[in-house]
């Protein structure tokens, strides 16, 4: 018999969702949690189980946290234009129908990674720029991300500076011009991918220090900015809060397992946006069990390949670790993070 994906891990839980069929001491059926998940990649996710892209996210039907999580929002990202599921392009398909292949909650996100840049010759990047800006026009693309700079593994400094030029270019997408007739030609919400060179906080502060320049160049103080995976001390994020009032610190499993002093420190729970950065991150403990479950032959190969797969579902894990650093209610952490993700990812500046 195969193990529940989310364990009765305490009187919390077992008071909010019951037993396996969703169901309360007293037998009442319980109403699932509504969650929001403010980072994920939906093509990554079919590119890892081999789904076709009218398929986008039935794989997460096989995720045992359906009984017990009701997504209100995804926002998918689709940040590498060159990648393909079965010889067909991600990138180029994504339209005016996405809505109806991927899902009607669904919010989408588009740009070039930073470490992708490297791959484009100029021609082929004002091209690309272009892709996005006629999609923001058309607003099938609601938020302009994951855009930033990623130092890890990257040492020449010429890399990193044309990482930076290319950030620049793509923030004026999201900016909110001054003088134009259509509405929805800017002022999205930017997702900013931001990666030092090494764990240290001076290297974590220095990568931090260079992009929150660059963005202070272009945006203005009340620009949607939203931290993925944020990584780092709270001083750092700090620094964020003083140039850009309207900062979001995005948590997933990574943030929680490497900086749970930061979330435990950030003094307004609306500050956070819970992401599962799916299919990147599994929780470890569902991994283990999975490795169990196929060694003693209760689930087959392909079944693991599918389960151990990050998808948004499992926000509610990062719901439940966020709700133990800051010793609070799951439910209460849904509830804020939910209303708080999905005012911020749908929202455009107004004109200046």
């Amino acid at each position: 018999m195969l193990l529940s994906i989310i364990p009765p891990h305490n009187l919390e839980f077992q008071q909010r969702f019951g037993d396996a069929s969703g169901l309360n001491a007293k037998g009442v059926k319980l109403p699932p949690m509504p969650l929001f998940d403010g980072h994920c990649h939906l093509g990554r996710l079919k590119e890892n189980t081999g789904h076709q892209s009218t398929e986008a996210v039935r794989i997460c039907n096989m995720c045992e946290h359906r009984k017990y999580v009701e997504l209100t929002g995804v926002v998918a990202n689709f940040s590498h234009p060159k990648e393909k599921v079965k010889g067909r392009s991600l990138w180029k398909e994504l339209g005016h129908r996405s809505a109806e292949v991927y899902g009607r909650n669904v919010i989408f996100a588009m740009s070039v990674h930073p470490k992708q840049t490297v791959k484009f010759k100029e021609k082929d990047f004002k091209g690309a720029i272009e892709d996005i800006k006629w999609r923001i026009q058309r607003n099938v693309v609601t938020v302009l991300g994951e855009v930033g700079l990623d130092k890890s593994g990257e040492t020449k400094k010429v890399l990193v500076e044309h990482q930076r030029d290319c950030l620049k270019q793509q923030l004026k997408l999201a900016k909110q011009p001054e003088h134009d007739d259509d509405p929805n030609s800017g002022g999205l919400p930017v997702v900013l991918h931001i990666r030092s060179l090494d764990t240290s906080n001076a290297s974590i502060r220095a990568v931090h220090n260079k992009v929150r320049s660059d963005c202070e160049q272009i945006l203005t103080r009340d620009h949607p900015i939203y931290l993925h995976t944020y990584v780092g001390p709270m001083d750092v994020f700090t620094d964020w809060q003083r140039s850009f009032s309207n900062i979001k610190m995005g948590v997933s499993l990574r943030t929680v397992a490497v900086s749970a002093a930061t979330v435990a420190a950030v003094p307004d729970l609306r500050s956070i946006i819970l992401e599962t950065d799916a299919p990147h991150f599994c929780p470890p403990d569902l991994k283990a069990s999975l490795e169990d479950n196929r060694y003693y032959g209760e689930i087959s190969d392909e079944d693991f390949r599918h389960k151990v797969s990050g998808n948004p579902f499992q926000v509610y894990d990062v719901a439940r670790r966020v709700a133990a650093i800051r010793c609070l209610p799951t439910t209460l952490v849904a509830q804020v993070t939910t209303a708080e993700g999905k005012r911020f990812c749908t929202q455009r500046l107004p004109r200046h």
